[in-house]
């Protein structure tokens, strides 16, 4: 569910549970068919730098995937075949219930008469008697049912008009801070480190956060959280900043604003508008054609560094007024 809730949002899903199965089934299928779908795609495609592909997150749920046909005792993930509509099966429902209802009434007045046999019978009482009848309690839980499928019906279809910044596109709302042996609280948890993912996801990861361990964005670690590093980890993290606001720039140069709190949308198109740009040569020696969204960040700025040229960055304190 946490993958989930970094695809799609987690006030996204919060507010549509209806939708979870179907996002799992989907994302199960995406997994079975990973490999075809990576072979059938272009090389510079855009779907490829999206966290479907390089999500590490959703890339290890691919070992807990599988294909259950109902020959192999799989039964009972399939629905036995009817041949008839929702609609109709739920409308039927509905006439099974008013028959049961149409039985009821002669009970009820038998129940009446009997008791006016022996004296009055009160209001409270004569509610008593419709209440605790087994077919309406069971009449009330189908039509309680049936309300909450519609409603979350009507809510997914307001949703699909919904603007994409304020659904699919947000993270969570929130992220923690964590303790540490030395008594202090940071944005991460005990032995953080950089991880060596690809330069996409870094990107975002720089600029969005981890909203699966509830990690905030790379961009605001503060001097205080980054003094528990290394001499050699906080040298790879000046180095990963010098990438991120290289991408930045040369994204701001092709007229695509970067804001200080970006959601997963807006870190794609600042980063296609920009990794192109930062002078990593797009050939290997052998004469291949090297995809840079498709590298990891630190090979990434190893070739940087290798071609002799970088992006020209304004001013640190021009910069932060860019931003």
């Amino acid at each position: 569910m946490e993958v989930l809730n970094e695809l799609f949002g987690r006030e996204y899903l919060r507010r549509f549970p209806a939708i979870h199965r179907f996002l799992r089934i989907g994302l199960a299928s995406h997994l079975i068919h990973l490999d075809t779908i990576a072979e059938l795609l272009p090389e510079r495609c855009a779907l490829r730098n999206t966290a479907l592909f390089t999500n590490p997150a959703v890339q290890e749920l691919r070992k807990y995937v599988k294909i259950a046909f109902p020959w192999d005792n799989h039964y009972k993930y399939y629905a036995d075949a009817s041949g008839l509509p929702p609609h109709v099966l739920i409308m039927a429902e509905f006439k099974k219930q008013g028959k049961k209802i149409d039985a009821l009434v002669p009970k009820i007045e038998e129940m009446l008469e009997s008791h006016q046999m022996t004296g009055t019978v009160s209001v409270s009482q004569i509610r008593r008697i419709v209440e605790s009848s087994p077919t309406i309690r069971n009449m009330s839980t189908v039509l309680a049912e049936v309300s909450a499928r519609l409603q979350d019906q009507q809510r997914f279809s307001n949703a699909a008009a919904a603007d994409e910044d304020n659904s699919m596109g947000r993270v969570g709302d929130q992220f923690d801070m964590f303790d540490h042996p030395d008594g202090h609280r940071r944005h991460f948890p005990p032995g953080y480190t950089l991880q060596n993912c690809k330069l996409q996801f870094m990107y975002q990861l720089w600029h969005c956060g981890d909203g699966t361990q509830r990690i905030c964005p790379i961009n605001d670690f503060t001097p205080r959280d980054r003094s528990v590093w290394s001499r050699r980890m906080n040298k790879s993290y000046s180095e990963l900043k010098s990438l991120m606001e290289s991408i930045d720039h040369a994204a701001r140069n092709n007229n695509v604003a970067t804001r200080a709190r970006m959601t997963r949308a807006d870190a794609q198109n600042c980063f296609l508008a920009g990794y192109s740009e930062i002078n990593v040569k797009t050939t290997t020696p052998s004469g291949k054609v090297r995809d840079i969204a498709q590298l990891k960040w630190q090979p990434a700025l190893r070739y940087k560094h290798n071609s002799g040229h970088c992006v020209k960055l304004p001013p640190e304190g021009q910069l932060a007024r860019q931003k």
